[in-house]
């Protein structure tokens, strides 16, 4: 490949260290959304059953706390994928599980631009020890 007029954006983290590269067309995609024929954004929460739910990373964590039955800690962070990113540390991978209290989070599917894309959460049921 030898595109001459490629264009790309280079990210850096607060030392200076490339963190990632991206190309214009993935930043327009990310901003007004895939051009051409893309399917429709699916819903934010999907319940599976009273324990099991599919949720978007880009669900509010409000939302989450209200359909999910939850208290997890807003802190500095409005979505359940930026509550992820926050508690782990780092962007979690595509089958990253995190445990908090009562409640199992496992990243289904990441997209390159936001931490998490999909991610299923199993609140577990409490047992009389703990």
């Amino acid at each position: 490949m030898n595109d001459k007029n490629r264009s790309l954006v280079f990210l850096c983290d607060e030392y200076g260290i490339i963190s990632g590269v991206l190309t214009i067309g993935e930043i327009i995609a990310e901003l007004f959304g895939e051009l051409g024929g893309e399917e429709e954004e699916e819903q934010a929460i999907k319940v599976l059953s009273s324990e099991r739910f599919i949720v978007a990373g880009s669900a509010s964590l409000a939302e989450v706390n209200r359909v999910v039955g939850v208290e997890l800690e807003k802190g500095d962070c409005d979505t359940i994928g930026g509550f992820l990113y926050y508690r782990l540390g780092e962007i979690p991978t595509k089958g990253t599980v995190y445990r908090e209290k009562e409640v199992v989070f496992e990243v289904l599917k990441r997209h390159r631009l936001a931490p998490s894309k999909k991610i299923e959460i199993t609140k577990l049921k409490k047992t009389e020890n703990g």
